[in-house]
């Protein structure tokens, strides 16, 4: 009985060692997160937020306090906790966040962003585990079917996705590059149906936190190709006209209705690092057309 004893211990004894180093690990990369997010919460007063189309954004162009959190095809629920851990923190001086909305934000491709039994999945959990807390884990994954080995995987992942600015030379994109960006954002109305209910729930997730905390959420809808507009189903447009329309007192700002200039636009819905200084511009001088307490929401 001893013996047997012994080989389960001897058999089981890595596996313990393993999951002890990795829980280990985890609290000790977590706590440089943590460091780094807090330094940014206390530093900016302003944070772009979003996904890429925010990232072609300046931010020493707003205030000399902003910086660019904005991620490649972030959905808001990762952008939430992002916030969230933001905002937590007293010290915080964050007094702005720009966060980019827009229709192909409720598209499919977004749901397939948090589907961890797809490649791209599992890549956004490596890339966002360390932002936000496990009791909401649940609503990135089915619970009853934890991708153990994916959490270890992202656990030790070295690159988590604070973001930032990016920027493209290339300009008048072809057709080719529309169908294809397109193609990808709206290949699944039936998943895009399930998931822009997800996206809607935690942007309001976001304004809620964002009234808690006084701090003012501006939304924005950066410029689409027009020949990228006209195949985007008016369902898309509807559903996140109706989004805004929810949110109270909500300060938006859109392009989405004009005809914008292709030579400014990098493909269908990018701009170029030309129209990004241009529309930064726009943008800014909106936001402090507004910025005075009689057009601003009073948080209580």
């Amino acid at each position: 009985m001893k013996k047997f004893l012994l080989k389960i211990i001897l058999f089981t004894s890595p596996l313990f060692i393993f999951i002890l180093f990795s829980f280990i690990f985890f609290l000790f990369k977590s706590q440089k997160i943590d460091a780094k997010m807090k330094r940014i919460a206390e530093e900016y007063e302003c944070v772009l937020m979003g996904d890429s189309q925010i990232q072609r954004l300046k931010a020493e162009m707003f205030t000399p306090n902003t910086i660019n959190l904005a991620s490649s095809g972030e959905p808001y629920f990762f952008t939430y906790n992002k916030i969230k851990k933001l905002l937590n923190n007293e010290d915080s001086k964050i007094k702005k966040i720009i966060l980019g909305v827009s229709a192909h934000n409720f598209g499919a491709s977004y749901d397939r962003l948090c589907d961890v039994t797809l490649p791209v999945g599992k890549h956004m959990l490596k890339i966002h585990l360390y932002f936000f807390s496990l009791d909401n884990y649940s609503d990135f994954v089915n619970v009853h079917n934890f991708p153990v080995y994916e959490l270890f995987s992202a656990i030790y992942y070295r690159t988590p996705a604070f973001g930032g600015e990016y920027e493209s030379d290339k300009s008048h994109p072809t057709m080719e590059i529309i169908n294809s960006i397109f193609e990808n954002h709206y290949e699944s109305l039936v998943r895009a149906k399930k998931n822009k209910y997800f996206q809607r729930k935690y942007l309001y997730k976001i304004d809620s936190i964002c009234t808690q905390k006084n701090v003012d959420l501006i939304l924005v809808s950066t410029p689409y190709h027009s020949e990228y507009k006209k195949k985007v189903p008016a369902e898309y447009y509807d559903f996140l006209n109706e989004t805004i329309k929810k949110i109270p007192d909500s300060n938006y700002i859109s392009f989405l209705s004009e005809e914008t200039d292709p030579g400014l636009l990098s493909d269908a819905n990018h701009l170029n690092k030309r129209g990004a200084v241009i529309y930064t511009d726009i943008i800014n001088q909106k936001i402090k057309s507004k910025d005075n307490p009689d057009r601003y929401r009073k948080k209580q």
